[in-house]
This record gives C-alpha cells, sequence and structure tokens, in this order.
C-alpha cells in the first residue's frame, strides 16, 4: 500500500470512528460534530469552509461506499431530493466525494426528531398539527414532477416515514427529511433483490411484501406515526419482529376508540383509514387526510402551526382545542361494530389459502446471507431477511453470517404458511 493509499484510509477512518467531538475537513467541510447515526452513515453538524455557513454533512458509511448497490442508493437520495424545494423539507445542497469518503451536504435542522419528542406524551392538538405539516411536504413530494438520469419522473414515495425522519425545529417549523430510499413509482430497477427496503414497524402491507407501492403507502405509515403520537405505543408493536410482521399482515392492532374511548371519534376514523390493509379502502391522497385534520382543528391556527408547536416544545403546554360534534350513542355502537367487522374480513382475506408464502429467516446474528434452493438474499445490517412469494412445499435453506463466516450446513424447510417464521441459530460449520 502506497502513501497515498494510508492517507486515504486514515482520511475515512477519522470520519467514521471519532466520537461526537470532531475537528476534521472533508471536501468544503470541516466536520464539527456528530448529530446523527443510522444503517447507511452518519450525520455531522459541519460548517462550509468558504461560506462559513452551517450545514448538515451525512457520510455514507466506509463498508457500504465500496458497494456498487449502496453508492447507487446514497446518489439517488441526493439526485431525488435536490428537487424539492419545500419549508417542510430538508433542503440538499451538495453531493461528494473526497479521499474515498462520499458525502451529501444538507440544510442544517437546528432541533429535534420526532423520535425524541414522543419520549414524552404529546397533547393530541400538536400531534395532528406536526402530522398536518408532514401532509404539506408528502404532498408537495407526490406531485412533484423531477429529473432522474435525464428522464421526466412524477408520483414520488418516500418509502421510509418514521418518527426518526421528521425533524421539528425549536422555532416550531416541521421538516420531512432521509430520501434514502424514495424512487418514482415506475422506477422499478434499482431494490437491492433480497434486502428489506424500510422500517418493519411502519411499513405498509404492500410493502412488506414486496408488492409494488405507491404514495398511499406514505399515508399508511404516517397513520402509524399519528398512532404512536396518540397513544405511546407503536400499533403492531415494536419486538419481536416476527410479531410485528403478522400482525401488520393480518391488520392485528388495538382500534384507538377501544385503547382510548374519550379520544374524538373524527380523530380515530382518521388513524383507522390511514392504516387500512387495503390499500383502496385508505386516503387516496394525502390532500384528503390533510382536509380531514384541518377540519378538527381552529383554522386560525392551522395558518400559523409554528407558534403553536414551538410554545409546547418551550413550554410543555398546548393551546388547541380539537373539535368534536356529538353523536347519539347508538351510532358509536354502529361504529366500532362494523369497524370490527371490516378487521374480520381483511384478516379472513390475508389468511386465505394461497400458493404463494413469505418467509421470514430470523437468526441471533446481525448481518446474514440465506440462500433458498440456491438463490441469494442478503441483509447486511438486519437478524433478519424477507424472502417474498415462496412456493408452498420442501425448500433447501442455508444460512452464512456475512461477518465471520458461521453458517448453518443445508437443511430441508418446509412452508405451508402464507407467512412461514424459521429461526435459525448459526453455527461453525464442520
Amino acid at each position: 500500500m502506497g502513501s497515498h493509499d494510508k492517507e486515504k484510509t486514515m482520511v475515512i477512518q477519522q470520519v467514521s470512528d471519532k466520537g461526537n467531538d470532531i475537528d476534521c475537513i472533508i471536501g468544503e467541510y470541516t466536520l464539527l460534530k456528530e448529530i446523527g447515526r443510522g444503517a447507511m452513515g452518519v450525520v455531522y453538524k459541519a460548517r462550509h469552509t468558504g461560506l462559513e455557513s452551517i450545514r448538515a454533512v451525512k457520510v455514507l458509511a466506509q463498508d457500504l461506499a465500496k458497494k456498487d448497490e449502496f453508492l447507487r442508493r446514497f446518489e439517488r437520495e441526493a439526485k431525488i431530493a435536490s428537487n424539492f424545494q419545500h419549508p417542510n423539507i430538508v433542503t440538499i445542497h451538495d453531493i461528494g466525494a473526497n479521499e474515498g469518503a462520499h458525502y451529501i451536504s444538507m440544510e442544517y435542522v437546528d432541533g429535534v426528531t420526532l423520535k425524541e419528542i414522543l419520549e414524552r406524551k404529546i397533547p393530541l392538538s400538536i400531534a395532528l398539527l406536526i402530522i398536518l405539516e408532514v401532509c404539506k411536504a408528502l404532498e408537495y413530494v407526490h406531485d412533484k414532477k423531477i429529473t432522474y438520469r435525464g428522464e421526466m419522473y412524477g408520483d414520488i414515495v418516500h418509502r421510509d416515514i418514521k418518527p426518526a425522519n421528521i425533524m421539528v425545529t425549536h422555532m416550531g417549523n416541521v421538516k420531512l427529511t432521509d430520501f434514502g430510499i424514495a424512487r418514482p413509482v415506475n422506477i422499478t430497477d434499482e431494490t437491492i433483490t433480497g434486502t428489506m427496503i424500510g422500517t418493519i414497524s411502519y411499513m405498509s402491507p404492500e410493502q412488506l411484501n414486496g408488492q409494488a407501492v405507491d404514495r398511499r403507502t406514505d399515508i399508511y405509515s404516517l397513520g402509524v406515526v399519528l398512532y404512536e403520537m396518540i397513544t405511546c405505543q407503536k400499533p403492531f408493536g415494536g419486538e419481536p419482529i416476527t410479531k410485528v410482521i403478522q400482525n401488520i399482515a393480518s391488520g392485528n392492532y388495538l382500534p384507538l376508540q377501544r385503547l382510548l374511548p374519550s379520544l374524538p371519534k373524527k380523530v380515530s376514523a382518521i388513524v383507522s383509514k390511514a392504516i387500512d390493509m387495503d390499500k383502496n379502502k385508505r386516503y387516496q391522497n394525502i390532500s384528503d387526510m390533510a382536509n380531514d385534520i384541518c377540519n378538527l382543528l381552529p383554522q386560525e391556527i392551522v395558518s400559523v402551526p409554528e407558534k403553536a408547536i414551538a410554545d409546547y416544545l418551550k413550554n410543555g403546554a398546548a393551546i388547541l382545542v380539537v373539535k368534536e360534534r356529538k353523536k347519539g350513542r347508538l351510532l358509536l355502537i354502529i361504529g366500532v361494530v362494523g369497524l370490527l367487522i371490516m378487521l374480520l374480513a381483511a384478516a379472513m382475506k390475508m389468511f386465505a389459502p394461497t400458493k404463494l408464502c413469505n418467509i421470514v429467516v430470523n437468526t441471533d446474528m446481525t448481518g446474514i446471507q440465506v440462500e433458498l434452493d440456491g438463490q441469494r438474499f442478503s441483509a447486511e445490517d438486519k437478524t433478519y431477511v424477507l424472502i417474498p412469494d415462496v412456493p408452498k412445499g420442501i425448500h433447501a435453506l442455508r444460512v452464512v453470517s456475512i461477518n465471520d463466516k458461521t453458517r448453518l450446513k443445508e437443511q430441508k424447510i418446509e412452508v405451508d404458511e402464507t407467512f412461514e417464521i424459521v429461526r435459525v441459530k448459526l453455527l461453525e460449520e464442520e
């Protein structure tokens, strides 16, 4: 290895491995402090050396930068998101590479993630206001026409709506971020085979099953986020992941009206419609969901939501009141019975006999490669792999740890359930 190669490795090592307080340069940016970390890389607070302005710089993890598929995904994030200019979306400034380190420069958001805010219970009115602001961002994204790879595309889907990707500034501005797996619905050639795309707890059934997704997938995920904001718990659970997958597939969750009987029925109806298993029964456009939320809030506050949100962040108090009309007891009974019938029908439909199944291979190690009948599937940073569209019958299974090459000897498994969960313990092969 030459001196130049040693220097290159050292620069990447500085970026990847240092603690919160750092001081190194990448491209035109001086990295000041680590502010976030995820599966794809690390986000730093940084200063542009020429303009002296503060930015956020996302650096792709060193091991992923060596893999073409992850590098393409990283570049796609910057190219797609750079088309967006909206007050509720984090602005992308630049993309570059320096000494082997690939990075995206973006707007620095002085605030916290919704995930951090959810550490305490949020007043209903504030929850609705924040979701309404995300609706504005998604409406813009879904309707935006962008230029990508020299072609014009529309119908962009974010595909990873979750609290960690929603930022709230100290001034009350709400911003959607992380378009790492966003794409137009009619681009189908860039998903990494065998890799689960998205965050399972917030995935729609069609996304979980590896089917085609559209704007209704984002609507579903946002409905899950709203449920969590209202109840302080995820509708389909968080652990174990195999149970979460089963719950999403069967639509098994506790309706808000049963969990919180005092909750305004119109709020419960918004969430139920957003997370309906059948995408044709969901809101078909995010603007429809936004309109229903607007009708529950005072219009003078809806027009300037930043003040109410900022006041809550600063003082921990909400000044809004959700509007709800009183209805008869009989209507409530009919509504609950109708919802139960819909859930039962959806569950029966999901568990109806089918020729194709979905297998979840769950292991005790992170980073695995699964071979099913000679076809390979991989998960770089997870302990499980979802394999869709597997015919019922006997199949040959082999599992290998990517990191240390421990493995499970080839064995035969029988698939006869719509969702088959295979738990394996990796052992050294003799």
